[in-house]
């Protein structure tokens, strides 16, 4: 894994991380992204 920087707080990377909202979307989102290439 790569290095996180130093200027950010653990607990808010950790928070990103956690944060299922947030990354769902995402997820989503290259997913639908990759397929479309795939196909493509």
């Amino acid at each position: 894994m790569q290095k996180v920087k130093e200027s950010v707080p653990s607990s808010t990377t950790r928070a990103v991380f956690t944060d299922s909202q947030f990354w769902v979307p995402v997820a989503v989102l290259a997913l639908g992204i990759l397929l479309l290439i795939y196909l493509h």
